[in-house]
């Protein structure tokens, strides 16, 4: 079905589009040009006269036939037959007399359809892209009711079955004309073959067909607003547009001010260098150790993390700290999973991060000889307590709008 169109050519388009002279342009004065066309409204038509010149006329789209009743053309209704369908209009008299000498062209801009979403209707503009005219197949009739009135000039549209770009959004859409030929066998003076018209009426499906959805206003007839064929979408943007501009806002406030703390800027996803980090930490614990003579401590409860390989196997040199009679022989030291606990950190222990930013230490476990003191005794080196440590910033979460929404770009 196609109920409503936009038909908002110039004089000069609807000529240029007819491709005959103005002054072959009869009721040109009836038509004015409309973003909301509806059954009843004049617009252009391209048809033969009577001495078959190909002319334009201006006509109301909705049939009323020749052999319509004068008391009913008082108020003609034009919505009960502004539409034919093509597969039957050899099979039902008001259609099939006109099919032979009373065929015509409409120019349109497009038309208008309704898709139903959920409980209300959406409107959608279709067009061959804009700027350009559309050519609708149609019947015309002319009925008059007497000498000293004038004829009315009246026409529907043929339809046939929707093609598949457009299926989605209904069943039926109008016999467009696509090329020169078929508008030249269309208005042929002769009559059509079935094979022609079957040709012709065949659902169109090119790629220029396109489509978008305007504002609802215009269901109304009264709607005649230039944006009733508006892309509503475009209108009214879309959410990636709206984040774009406020990251732009923010990049732009954050360049004016000064630059943030290193605990602030872990925050916002700045992550200090692992190798930077390990370091500050072995400056702590050499500052320890000259002001007590002993080694510090970072801690107890970190772990060692190995985020390269779940097992993982290495060779320590020996400790310095051994006593008389007993000395240190390396170990391998085997790492089960990716944590290990551990202790504090002395000379010879292999410092081990990961790309996640976790630090900790791998130490040589000691083998004594007979009667020397065990590393960890008390009788060993006394070690004073552990300084207080800042806590490493881990890495904070980054992303972007499409990462949040699950969108694959």
């Amino acid at each position: 079905m196609c109920g409503r169109s936009r038909c908002s050519l110039s004089p000069e388009q609807v000529v240029q589009a007819a491709r005959v002279p103005e002054d072959r342009w009869k009721d040109k004065e009836n038509y004015k040009p409309s973003h909301n066309v509806a059954p009843g409204y004049n617009t252009p038509v391209v048809k033969r006269d009577k001495q078959q010149e190909l002319g334009l006329h201006t006509m109301k789209w909705g049939l009323v036939p020749s052999f319509t009743k004068r008391s009913c053309t008082e108020k003609p209704d034009h919505f009960r037959m502004f539409n034919a369908r093509s597969e039957t209009v050899a099979e039902k008299t008001v259609f099939s007399r006109l099919l032979h000498r009373q065929r015509c062209i409409v120019l349109v801009d497009g038309f208008y359809e309704w898709k139903k979403e959920n409980t209300r209707k959406q409107p959608f503009y279709v067009n061959i892209g804009e700027g350009n005219v559309m050519r609708m197949a149609g019947l015309f009739d002319v009925w008059s009711a007497g000498d000293d009135i004038a004829p009315l000039y009246t026409y529907t549209i043929l339809t046939t079955d929707s093609s598949k770009r457009l299926a989605w959004l209904h069943d039926r859409m109008p016999v467009l004309l696509t090329s020169d030929e078929q508008a030249e066998a269309w208005l042929a003076t002769e009559p059509l073959s079935a094979k022609v018209y079957n040709t012709i009426c065949t659902p169109y499906n090119g790629e220029d067909l396109v489509w978008h959805p305007v504002t609802p206003s215009m269901s109304s007839l009264s709607y005649q607003s230039p944006d009733a064929s508006q892309n509503v979408e475009q209108k009214r943007g879309n959410i990636a547009s709206f984040f774009k501009a406020a990251n732009a806002k923010t990049a732009k406030a954050s360049g004016s001010t000064s630059a943030p703390h290193a605990s602030t800027q872990a925050k916002q996803g700045v992550a200090a260098d692992a190798t930077d980090a390990c370091q500050a930490r072995l400056n702590a614990s050499s500052a320890s150790e000259l002001a007590t003579g002993a080694p510090g401590y970072p801690g107890k409860h970190d772990e060692c993390q190995d985020g390269d390989a779940g097992h993982e196997t290495r060779i320590q040199p020996p400790d310095r700290h051994h006593s008389a009679g007993g000395h240190t022989e390396p170990e391998v030291v085997k790492l089960e999973g990716n944590h290990v606990a551990k202790e504090e950190p002395a000379e010879g222990d292999v410092l081990n991060t990961d790309d996640a930013g976790g630090i900790g230490y791998v130490r040589a476990v000691a083998k004594s000889e007979p009667g020397s003191v065990p590393l960890n005794s008390p009788s060993s080196a006394k070690r004073s307590a552990p300084p207080a440590k800042s806590p490493i910033p881990k890495k904070a979460k980054t992303g972007t709008i499409d990462s949040f929404f699950g969108r694959k770009t």
